[in-house]
């Protein structure tokens, strides 16, 4: 369908997202934001690192335990788990002792964001070229710096050595770790602020939108008729509301 439309106007959430289809016509790049009022700032965490999503093959979560357990540090585990997956009996459920390994379930948003602002850092040994991953900025929001693979967005989003670490391997994660204190999480959570607020995202598409318009009514007045500038006007005015 994307091919089909390879015309149209696209925004994409991460420039590692534009790598699936570099064909496409992107005209600007906005990343996600969340509501940061609603993550809590906590200077002083518990001890424990937290892995949370799907528990999945392309999330890494053995590796995360993996890691853990090298660098013998408590984990918490959070996410949905898929009981008849080959992966949940054979990598995952061997693992969980209910003491430095812990299997929490799936976690509301309440049970999320407490989960977040008290880990001293999130694991994210991803197997995919992640596009995006919510969770890095929900946990930078609440000032808890995140621990990831070179893959995908991550890289754009964790700024290696500042919020986080940028990781190639299991043994560079165990190291991470044990560096994970000179992270500030109060600059963790300024850069969640920064780029991945609400605020920010909708002043992006705005701006975009906005561009998009004049560009029409530009080639409008020089000759052209374009059908679109009374679309993204409407979407303009509708999404203003």
């Amino acid at each position: 369908i994307l091919q089909h439309f390879k015309s149209s106007r696209f925004i994409s959430f991460s420039l590692a997202q534009r790598k699936f289809l570099p064909e496409l016509n992107w005209v600007g790049n906005i990343y996600h934001g969340v509501d940061i009022k609603r993550f809590n700032f906590n200077p002083k965490p518990e001890d424990y690192f937290l892995c949370i999503g799907r528990i999945t093959q392309e999330k890494g979560t053995h590796l995360a335990i993996e890691a853990a357990k090298a660098a013998n540090v408590p984990l918490r585990i959070a996410g949905r788990s898929y009981p008849n997956d080959k992966y949940w009996h054979d990598k995952i459920e061997p693992h969980i002792d209910g003491v430095m390994i812990r299997y929490i379930g799936e976690a509301d948003f309440e049970k999320k964001v407490d989960l977040f602002r008290n880990a001293r850092g999130v694991l994210m040994p991803v197997q995919w070229e992640e596009p995006f991953g919510m969770v890095m900025i929900e946990a930078m929001a609440c000032g808890t710096p995140t621990i990831a693979f070179r893959r995908g967005s991550i890289p754009e989003v964790v700024s290696d050595k500042k919020t986080g670490y940028v990781v190639n391997d299991v043994l560079e994660i165990v190291e991470a770790i044990k560096n994970i204190d000179r992270i500030s999480r109060e600059e963790t959570r300024k850069r969640a602020e920064n780029y991945f607020s609400i605020e920010k995202m909708i002043a992006g598409y705005i701006k975009v939108y906005t561009r998009i318009i004049e560009e029409s009514r530009y080639k409008k007045e020089n000759g052209f008729n374009h059908q679109i500038i009374k679309q993204l006007a409407s979407y303009l005015k509708n999404f203003r509301k």
